[in-house]
């Protein structure tokens, strides 16, 4: 009997564990796309088409106040120029970063700093159906007066 209850602890620690260890996952690629955003917000002419194919699915997806802004990885690079042109160079402050138990979500609050654009104060859910890349963002935001 007791071979049995140890049995069964030992695979409910193995199970909590295992789920740590996904939420893990999950908050470090959502740290892995803050430092993206921070060196792309900053960087003049660096190349990130490599970080990009390494953190996005092909068929990523973000979506920006309810608006589709980009339907597929090649698509982000652009978006984020043209964001570039109108803001200026930025770096993104980390508030909270929240991860889903089930390692396919990751909540991310943020305050983007601006030099042309201003502050934004922006709350993203990151999704990743396999938990190595980012399949979607979807995000809302507003500019903090």
């Amino acid at each position: 009997m007791l071979n049995c209850v140890y049995g069964w602890l030992e695979n409910k620690l193995e199970y909590r564990l295992l789920k740590i260890k996904s939420i893990m996952f999950m908050k470090e690629l959502a740290l892995m796309y803050k430092e993206f955003q921070n060196s792309y917000g900053q960087s003049e002419k660096k190349d990130f088409k490599e970080t990009i194919e390494n953190l996005f699915a092909i068929k990523f997806k973000k979506i920006a106040n309810g608006v589709e802004l980009v339907t597929e990885r090649d698509e982000l690079e652009k978006q984020l120029a043209s964001v570039k042109v109108f803001a200026g160079n930025w770096i993104m402050r980390e508030n909270y970063i929240i991860p889903s138990a089930d390692n396919k979500q990751c909540a991310i609050r943020y305050i983007l700093s601006t030099d042309k654009g201003g502050n934004y104060d922006i709350m993203a859910v990151l999704s990743s159906v396999d938990g190595k890349k980012i399949d979607l963002i979807d995000e809302v935001y507003y500019q903090i007066q």
